[in-house]
């Protein structure tokens, strides 16, 4: 339930949601998480329905299902997003709490993210038709994944 918060209150939740996330998925964490929501959305960035490896951080060989980091750059997104749950009727530590689950997050080119912002992934799609997503940010088909090591 959203209530009305003046700006500046949503703005102060905002940044404790945001810092909650830093310090429940630090650093070592975040690179695990980036790897289950790889394998969980299949290798699909949620916004732009492209391969994430084509521009990610992780590689995915097929006939293995091995995932190996490179680098590239991919996102951690919430779902829904951090400006709504600041917005809600929810005490600070259960908004961090519900915001910040691994159900709510999911893996997006950084591109993707921003041009996502802080509209929720339904509301984006809503918003967007498959015309005017974005097309440069990915290639055309998968990078081999041999190739893309050989690079490295």
């Amino acid at each position: 339930m959203l209530i009305g918060r003046p700006k500046s209150e949503i703005q102060e939740r905002s940044k404790q949601i945001r810092a909650d996330f830093r310090k429940r998925w630090g650093k070592s964490r975040r690179k695990d998480l980036k790897r289950d929501l790889f394998v969980r959305q299949s290798n699909k960035c949620p916004v732009c329905g492209q391969p994430l490896s084509a521009s990610g951080r992780i590689l995915w060989n097929r006939e293995s299902g091995e995932t190996r980091e490179v680098d590239f750059l991919l996102y951690v997104d919430h779902a829904i997003s951090v400006w709504i749950w600041a917005e809600t009727a929810l005490p600070i530590e259960e908004a961090c709490r519900q915001a910040n689950e691994e159900c709510n997050l999911q893996l997006v080119h950084a591109a993707c993210d921003r041009l996502k912002s802080s509209q929720d992934h339904e509301e984006f799609m809503e918003c967007n038709t498959k015309t005017h997503r974005p097309k440069s940010i990915t290639r055309d088909k998968d990078p081999d994944l041999e190739d893309l090591l050989s690079k490295k």
